[in-house]
């Protein structure tokens, strides 16, 4: 029987250790979730960056918008009671206006009137159209782009002094 006794001790002590185990790694386990409640209370708050608007985005919302959603005749319409230094300044306001004042061709009209109410006299030189003309008058220096720039009718360019010079 000894040998019973001792199968049967060792298996209570297995059992017991299999238990105290057991009971270890649940109070490991309680501990574990406290500290991870802590942390949690500690933890700073997650803060979302603000995004930046672009400022495309937010030109789009401003006082003009409504501008853009006209029908082109009214846009049309509007434009033909402009000068030709406006007329030409409105159609490098966007993409839109240059293709729809610039592009199409049936407007050549609106030019050619805007230029009369101007009072520019009329083109002797074949080869360069209205907005070309305008671009000419009202444009900038067609060298570096600054406003303050000198025509040469002559040689139909538009440049500052310094761009003279060099040119």
């Amino acid at each position: 029987m000894p040998r019973k006794a001792a199968t049967q001790a060792r298996n209570r002590l297995a059992a017991g250790a299999e238990a105290s185990y057991v009971v270890e790694d649940s109070e490991d386990e309680q501990r574990f979730d406290a500290s991870e409640a802590e942390a949690e209370e500690h933890a700073r708050p997650v803060v979302k960056k603000k995004t930046r608007r672009s400022s495309i985005r937010m030109a789009r919302k401003g006082t003009l918008s409504g501008l853009f959603r006209l029908p082109a005749e009214l846009i049309t319409g509007i434009c033909e009671h402009l000068d030709l230094g406006t007329l030409f300044h409105v159609s490098r306001l966007n993409k839109y206006l240059w293709r729809l004042l610039r592009q199409t061709s049936s407007l050549e009209y609106l030019w050619e009137h805007a230029r009369i109410e101007s009072g520019l006299p009329e083109l002797d030189a074949a080869g360069m159209s209205v907005f070309q003309y305008a671009n000419l008058v009202f444009g900038c220096c067609q060298g570096c782009g600054v406003s303050a720039a000198k025509v040469d009718y002559l040689l139909r360019v538009r440049y500052c002094s310094p761009c003279a010079k060099t040119a």
